[in-house]
């Protein structure tokens, strides 16, 4: 257990620095930030055609599931920040598919803007609280960034609100229990997460069938509430393939690795979509034991300074 909150700890504090330089590229706090080992000037010397892949943290692992489906593909990548950077702008300029979860309205502004012959390719975020309900992101009233505790940005809906009115610690985990799940609606989250991701994929150019029935024997497939794993990337991958495959098909030299990429496993006909939030219902199971160390429940106050319920 303490290997993996060690784990959770690091991966949060690199997503922070990403995310604080990125903010600051895009409110002008910062000209430039560290640049990932791709170059500006984007050159192909082998002739392949070019897919630039432009998200947020579920960018790196597009870019290498797909560079691994269409190896007659030049895959590179990009991070969304918000707006429009020089960077951005050379790399889609001549690009030759761009895949993005960026707003359409911003995808296609940037396409216009720098003349791109980019087919475009839109890909929803993936935001899925079901297996998360007690998580919660606490912004702050400066508007400037998020209440950071002892997981980052990252609370419990229940410690957090417990803490705010002064509720002990022993009370605050008595409320970790079946009843007090159901009974403040953690039940209802996964229909609520199917119905979030149902309205990202409805703004995409991806199925959301195609992408929850694959995932849903695999277990938990988010590592938070934000953040992916690696096999739901991949089978998000998976939908932009068979998109590629109409819009940007592979050329004979590539297209056999191409289409054995996808896997035939995955060539299948799925539910009707309006089933999808009945194919699972989360039922409260018995609450795991629950560490009452004070430290584990020490959040960092708006203020600054730590404090204890």
């Amino acid at each position: 257990m303490a290997t993996g909150g060690r784990a959770l700890t690091e991966h949060l504090r690199g997503a922070r620095l990403r995310a604080r330089d990125a903010w600051r590229v895009a409110s002008g706090a910062a000209t430039a930030v560290a640049a990932p080992s791709m170059p500006t000037q984007w050159t192909s010397p082998s002739g392949r055609r070019r897919l630039l892949v432009v998200s947020n943290c579920q960018t790196a692992g597009l870019t290498a599931a797909l560079a691994a489906m269409r190896p007659d593909l030049d895959v590179r990548r990009d991070i969304w920040t918000g707006g429009p950077t020089p960077r951005l702008d050379a790399m889609l300029a001549t690009a030759d598919a761009l895949v993005t979860s960026m707003p359409e309205s911003d995808a296609r502004a940037a396409i216009e803007r720098t003349a791109s012959p980019a087919t475009l390719i839109r890909v929803p975020q993936i935001n899925f609280r079901g297996f998360h309900p007690d998580i919660t992101h606490v912004p702050l009233a400066t508007g400037d960034g998020e209440l950071f505790g002892i997981a980052r940005a990252y609370h419990s809906r229940l410690v957090l609100w417990g803490w705010r009115r002064g509720a002990t610690r022993d009370r605050i985990l008595g409320w970790f229990e079946p009843d007090a799940l159901g009974a403040v609606g953690y039940g209802e989250a996964w229909n609520a997460a199917v119905e979030l991701m149902r309205q990202a994929t409805a703004e995409s150019d991806l199925d959301l069938g195609d992408w929850l029935l694959a995932l849903l024997g695999r277990g938990v497939f988010m590592h938070t509430d934000n953040h992916p794993r690696i096999d739901a990337i991949v089978q998000l991958a998976r939908g932009v393939a068979r998109v590629l495959a109409e819009r940007v098909p592979a050329e004979a030299s590539g297209a056999a690795g191409a289409a054995g990429a996808i896997g035939p496993s995955e060539r299948r006909s799925v539910a009707p979509i309006d089933s999808l939030p009945l194919l699972v219902r989360w039922t409260p199971q018995p609450a795991m034991p629950i560490s009452t160390s004070p430290r584990r429940m020490r959040l960092k106050s708006p203020h600054g300074a730590s404090s204890e319920p």
